[in-house]
Protein backbone atom coordinates (compact mmCIF):
# COMPACT_ATOMS: atom_id res chain seq x y z
CA UNK A 1 0.00 0.00 0.00
CA UNK A 2 1.24 3.55 -0.95
CA UNK A 3 0.68 6.42 1.02
CA UNK A 4 1.15 10.39 1.29
CA UNK A 5 0.93 12.99 4.11
CA UNK A 6 0.97 16.62 3.50
CA UNK A 7 -0.74 19.84 5.16
CA UNK A 8 -3.51 21.23 3.27
CA UNK A 9 -5.42 24.49 4.31
CA UNK A 10 -9.01 24.22 4.40
CA UNK A 11 -11.10 27.36 2.81
CA UNK A 12 -13.30 27.80 5.23
CA UNK A 13 -11.27 26.91 7.98
CA UNK A 14 -7.97 29.02 7.28
CA UNK A 15 -6.31 29.52 10.66
CA UNK A 16 -6.17 25.71 11.94
CA UNK A 17 -3.54 23.38 10.17
CA UNK A 18 -4.82 20.35 8.54
CA UNK A 19 -2.76 17.28 7.61
CA UNK A 20 -4.14 14.93 5.08
CA UNK A 21 -3.33 11.42 4.71
CA UNK A 22 -4.09 9.38 1.36
CA UNK A 23 -3.85 5.51 1.11
CA UNK A 24 -4.57 3.86 -2.04
CA UNK A 25 -3.39 -0.04 -3.29
CA UNK A 26 -3.01 -0.02 -6.94
CA UNK A 27 -3.03 4.21 -7.98
CA UNK A 28 -5.90 6.65 -7.09
CA UNK A 29 -8.15 5.23 -9.91
CA UNK A 30 -8.63 1.96 -7.78
CA UNK A 31 -10.19 4.06 -4.96
CA UNK A 32 -8.12 5.40 -1.79
CA UNK A 33 -8.68 6.14 1.90
CA UNK A 34 -8.12 9.68 3.62
CA UNK A 35 -7.15 10.64 6.83
CA UNK A 36 -7.42 14.21 7.65
CA UNK A 37 -6.35 15.95 10.95
CA UNK A 38 -6.06 19.18 12.81
CA UNK A 39 -3.94 17.43 15.72
CA UNK A 40 -6.35 16.96 18.12
CA UNK A 41 -9.32 15.56 16.20
CA UNK A 42 -9.27 13.20 13.29
CA UNK A 43 -11.66 11.64 10.32
CA UNK A 44 -11.62 8.68 8.00
CA UNK A 45 -13.33 8.55 4.41
CA UNK A 46 -13.03 6.25 1.66
CA UNK A 47 -13.73 6.61 -1.99
CA UNK A 48 -14.10 3.71 -3.94
CA UNK A 49 -13.34 2.75 -7.75
CA UNK A 50 -16.83 3.29 -8.58
CA UNK A 51 -17.16 7.00 -6.97
CA UNK A 52 -13.79 7.42 -8.60
CA UNK A 53 -15.79 6.60 -12.58
CA UNK A 54 -18.49 8.60 -11.30
CA UNK A 55 -16.73 11.71 -10.19
CA UNK A 56 -14.73 11.93 -14.04
CA UNK A 57 -18.04 11.36 -15.39
CA UNK A 58 -19.56 14.27 -13.41
CA UNK A 59 -16.60 16.31 -14.69
CA UNK A 60 -16.24 15.33 -18.04
CA UNK A 61 -12.93 14.28 -18.31
CA UNK A 62 -11.68 11.11 -19.08
CA UNK A 63 -11.32 8.38 -16.00
CA UNK A 64 -7.10 8.47 -16.63
CA UNK A 65 -7.49 12.68 -16.74
CA UNK A 66 -9.42 12.85 -13.44
CA UNK A 67 -7.21 10.40 -11.43
CA UNK A 68 -4.42 12.47 -12.92
CA UNK A 69 -5.92 15.51 -11.47
CA UNK A 70 -6.96 13.52 -7.57
CA UNK A 71 -3.33 12.91 -7.82
CA UNK A 72 -2.02 16.25 -8.00
CA UNK A 73 -4.75 17.86 -5.75
CA UNK A 74 -4.45 15.11 -2.82
CA UNK A 75 -0.88 13.70 -3.49
CA UNK A 76 1.33 17.41 -3.43
CA UNK A 77 4.56 17.00 -5.12
CA UNK A 78 7.09 18.27 -2.94
CA UNK A 79 9.21 19.76 -5.82
CA UNK A 80 5.62 22.03 -6.78
CA UNK A 81 6.57 25.27 -5.57
CA UNK A 82 3.85 27.49 -7.49
CA UNK A 83 0.62 28.56 -5.77
CA UNK A 84 -2.24 25.91 -5.14
CA UNK A 85 -4.79 25.59 -8.00
CA UNK A 86 -6.38 23.48 -5.30
CA UNK A 87 -8.72 24.21 -2.75
CA UNK A 88 -10.44 22.09 -0.04
CA UNK A 89 -13.49 22.88 2.40
CA UNK A 90 -14.62 21.03 5.51
CA UNK A 91 -18.43 20.20 5.67
CA UNK A 92 -19.97 18.71 9.21
CA UNK A 93 -19.30 15.31 7.48
CA UNK A 94 -17.41 16.08 4.12
CA UNK A 95 -14.52 17.17 2.36
CA UNK A 96 -14.53 18.89 -0.43
CA UNK A 97 -11.81 19.34 -3.18
CA UNK A 98 -11.53 21.61 -5.86
CA UNK A 99 -9.56 22.97 -8.92
CA UNK A 100 -10.22 26.28 -9.18
CA UNK A 101 -14.06 26.17 -8.74
CA UNK A 102 -14.66 22.86 -10.56
CA UNK A 103 -15.59 20.78 -8.07
CA UNK A 104 -13.37 17.27 -8.21
CA UNK A 105 -15.28 15.64 -5.93
CA UNK A 106 -15.71 15.06 -1.90
CA UNK A 107 -15.25 12.34 0.64
CA UNK A 108 -17.27 11.27 3.61
CA UNK A 109 -15.68 11.47 6.79
CA UNK A 110 -16.72 9.53 10.23
CA UNK A 111 -14.72 10.28 13.08
CA UNK A 112 -11.76 8.69 14.00
CA UNK A 113 -11.89 5.67 16.50
CA UNK A 114 -8.39 6.67 18.26
CA UNK A 115 -7.30 10.27 16.96
CA UNK A 116 -4.50 10.12 18.78
CA UNK A 117 -2.71 7.20 17.50
CA UNK A 118 -4.03 8.20 13.87
CA UNK A 119 -1.57 11.59 14.68
CA UNK A 120 1.10 9.32 15.81
CA UNK A 121 0.75 7.40 12.57
CA UNK A 122 1.01 10.33 11.02
CA UNK A 123 3.60 12.06 12.32
CA UNK A 124 5.82 8.56 11.88
CA UNK A 125 4.80 8.41 8.29
CA UNK A 126 5.72 11.94 8.15
CA UNK A 127 9.64 11.31 9.69
CA UNK A 128 10.00 8.17 7.89
CA UNK A 129 9.65 10.34 4.94
CA UNK A 130 11.44 12.87 5.58
CA UNK A 131 14.25 11.05 6.67
CA UNK A 132 14.30 8.67 3.05
CA UNK A 133 14.37 12.44 1.50
CA UNK A 134 17.53 13.39 3.57
CA UNK A 135 18.96 10.30 2.77
CA UNK A 136 18.49 10.55 -1.45
CA UNK A 137 19.91 13.85 -0.91
CA UNK A 138 23.11 13.27 0.99
CA UNK A 139 23.73 10.60 -2.29
CA UNK A 140 22.87 12.60 -4.82
CA UNK A 141 25.21 15.90 -3.01
CA UNK A 142 28.01 12.61 -2.85
CA UNK A 143 27.08 11.85 -6.74
CA UNK A 144 27.59 16.13 -7.63
CA UNK A 145 31.08 16.15 -5.63
CA UNK A 146 32.26 13.04 -7.45
CA UNK A 147 30.98 14.74 -10.51
CA UNK A 148 32.72 18.08 -10.43
CA UNK A 149 36.03 16.16 -9.17
CA UNK A 150 35.58 14.47 -12.45
CA UNK A 151 34.84 16.84 -14.32
CA UNK A 152 37.80 19.06 -12.72
CA UNK A 153 40.12 16.48 -13.68
CA UNK A 154 39.27 16.21 -16.94
CA UNK A 155 39.28 20.27 -17.80
CA UNK A 156 42.94 20.12 -16.51
CA UNK A 157 43.60 17.15 -19.32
Amino acid sequence: MSGAVHQILISNDPHIPYFLRVDWSRDLGAGFTIVLTNGSAAWIGEVSEEEVTKGASDTGMSRESYVEELHQALIRDEREREKPKYSFQLTADHLLYQKMSVNLGSVELQPAPDPLELNREMIGQSLKRHLHLEATNSQLLQENRKLRREHSLILKE
